[in-house]
């Protein structure tokens, strides 16, 4: 049965020092976030592994199509917002991104944010890009703050235009 990897990658990014090893941590839901199945003993291992990543330690997940690195990505990024931390999807397609939001999308219990263009997202993604919920989830003061700065963001704008053709 092919299953998928992970490769720690034990030195801070920033300062080059070597971290401690990455210690799995317990995992009380086997189950994958919609709950119709378990997840494999593979899957397990890496979202244990995930779940006991330290300040400054990374995890590779690798494996090929079909594995469920999108499954554990997904689990990884939920049982971490559960508890109380966040977590960065980014790859180099927005597919593998939307993918694992779709399946973070219908969890009420934790809040997530989409960053990216609109336009290669479904619907149900649409709902959660940065550009719609900045207002909704921010206090009156950040959301004045807010527009004060994209007014003077117009106004230089603006400006520079105005250089430009003189």
């Amino acid at each position: 049965m092919i299953s998928l990897r992970c490769y720690a990658l034990n030195h801070n990014l920033l300062t080059g020092n070597k971290k401690g090893s990455i210690v799995p941590v317990d995992l009380n839901n086997l189950k994958s976030l919609n709950g119709k199945f378990e997840l494999d003993q593979s899957q397990i291992d890496v979202v244990k592994r995930i779940l006991g990543l330290k300040d400054g330690q990374m995890l590779i997940v690798v494996g090929p199509p079909g594995t469920g690195k999108t499954k554990v990505i997904a689990k990884s990024a939920y049982e971490l917002a559960k508890r109380g931390e966040k977590a960065l999807i980014t790859s180099h397609t927005n597919v593998t991104v939307n993918n694992a939001l779709e399946k973070l999308a219908d969890k009420e219990d934790i809040k997530i944010v989409r960053v990216g263009r609109p336009e290669k997202t479904s619907d149900k993604l649409k709902e959660i890009m940065l550009s719609k919920v900045r207002f909704e989830r921010a206090s009156e003061d950040l959301i004045k703050k807010i527009r004060k700065l994209e007014e003077e963001i117009r106004c230089l704008k603006r400006n520079l235009k105005e250089l430009r053709s003189s």
